[in-house]
């Protein structure tokens, strides 16, 4: 059995496969509000694995975290949106309380190798998050093990993005929750973000872009119909909520050579 953890900085996602290469979720993927208390998401993530495994082995489980993590991959050392965390030996906890390896991954990284080993799309592209934050991956094929999937650094090309457009972030602008945004605001964040994705687009040469995170799938249309010159194609995820889920068994497939 092998387990995958999806963490955000609004939910998380606990789902289990038998498979790696044809994956089949044995129940719905559990899903938790993140609580801002680093024990608690813990101990939900912990209980969640054993539910989907329900008594059988776990072989190895797949954790996909925002922000930067340390060269170890044991701890997070900054999280803008996951602060609760930093500093936590998550990665020993999680090994120690299941009996199992742990694989760990930035989320950005690990959903663009989702893609890649589940999707049906361009053999390179850039897979970018737009949700409570926004980040994002540039993912190529790899003639020796699959995929490659390399972070984007965040500073450089998304901080002032996700200033202007982020969920948390224009949530607080606003003063009220995204789901009570009305059109005229979103028709505002919709602007300063195209005017982002512009620039990023500019700057980086891109021609395959896949987005995955909430808000990009409550706006597909928005985001699938912006008219930019020289991209050959702009995506939303097919998976929906479970992308980053994806991204988990995907870190899985890779570390341990399936």
């Amino acid at each position: 059995m092998y387990v995958s953890v999806d963490v955000g900085g609004t939910n998380i996602r606990v789902a289990g496969s038998r498979s790696l290469t044809h994956l089949e979720f044995v129940a719905s993927p559990q899903r938790y509000v993140n609580s801002q208390n680093y024990q608690e998401d813990i101990d939900f993530i912990v209980e969640a694995a054993r539910s989907c495994a329900d008594g059988e082995i776990i072989d190895c489980l797949g954790i996909c975290l925002p922000g930067t993590l340390s060269p170890d991959m044991g701890t997070i050392i900054f999280a803008q949106n996951l602060a609760w965390w930093e500093g936590q030996p998550f990665a020993d906890t999680l090994s120690k309380a299941l009996g199992c390896k742990v694989c760990v991954g930035h989320d950005g990284v690990a959903a663009g190798m989702g893609e890649a080993y589940y999707g049906s799309i361009q053999p390179q592209f850039y897979y970018l998050i737009w949700g409570t934050g926004i980040g994002g991956s540039e993912v190529c094929s790899n003639q020796d093990y699959g995929f490659d999937s390399e972070e984007i650094n965040w500073q450089e090309m998304f901080s002032a993005w996700e200033d202007d457009c982020g969920g948390r972030t224009i949530a607080h602008k606003y003063g009220k929750s995204t789901h009570d945004f009305s059109t005229a605001e979103w028709d505002e964040v919709k602007g300063r973000f195209t005017v982002h994705l512009k620039k990023f687009v500019e700057k980086t040469r891109v021609r395959n872009i896949v987005f995955g995170g909430g808000l990009a799938i409550k706006h597909r249309d928005f985001l699938e119909n912006i008219p930019i010159e020289r991209m050959d194609s702009i995506l939303v995820t097919k998976f929906g909520n479970d992308s980053g889920l994806y991204g988990g068994f995907a870190l899985i497939r890779q570390q341990i050579g399936v």
